[in-house]
Parts: C-alpha cells; structure tokens; sequence
C-alpha cells in the first residue's frame, strides 16, 4: 500500500523546520543577552535567513516581500507566524519591523528591504 500524506502533514512537512528552529534559536540567543543586559527588548537584524542585511542572497528580501504581500509565498508566511506564534505563546511581544539599515546590496535586483525582529516583554 502506497503511503499519501494528508494535507495536515504536507503541510507540516513543507513549512521548512530547520529555517524556524535557527530563527527561534537566534530570537532566543537575543533574549538571554538582552535578560543578561537588564533590558527589555532584543532585536535580530542580520545572520539568520529571514533578517541577513548584509547579504549578496535575496533570501531575506523575498521574506520582506512576501512579509509585505508584494510577492506571495506561502510557506514564508507560515514560517514568520510559527516563529511568532512561538513567541507569543510565551507571552513576548514580537513583531517584525522594517530594517532600514539594510545594505543587501549586489545581487541581481537587489532591494534592500529587509526585516528584523523585535521581541519585547514587560
């Protein structure tokens, strides 16, 4: 009998785990140095797929886009709301702001619009 996955699963399997677990990890990173800090906000800007701004990959643009539904990608969307949604769960705030500070730079139509995220508690 030939195994068919069911939309649920196809779903699951398609978002792309390992890309939310680094940005879970990174955003986790950020909170125990800005805890260690004694501050209330941490923000992750670059090196990671969603946020790199120093890149020559387009990666983190086409999150950006799809962030500001310029383009559609589904799977994008669905992984930025699992990262907040992990987030949120654990009673952060955390959202996704413009990164102006961007220079993505050299690749073929390059944008430079990026995100970073900020996650806050209080």
């Amino acid at each position: 009998m030939a195994y068919f996955p069911t939309a649920t699963q196809a779903k699951e399997r398609s978002q792309g785990n390992l890309v939310v677990a680094k940005e879970v990890t990174a955003i986790e990173q950020a909170i125990l140095t800005a805890i260690a800090a004694s501050t209330m906000t941490a923000t992750v800007s670059d090196d990671t797929d969603m946020t790199d701004s120093t890149t020559t990959d387009a990666l983190s643009e086409a999150y950006y886009a799809s962030w500001k539904a310029s383009t559609t990608n589904a799977v994008y969307d669905e992984q930025m709301t699992e990262v907040k949604k992990h987030f949120s769960d654990k009673g952060y705030t955390c959202s996704r702001v413009a990164n102006t500070g961007a220079t993505t730079g050299s690749h073929s139509g390059a944008t430079g619009l990026v995100f970073k995220w900020s996650v806050s508690w209080s």
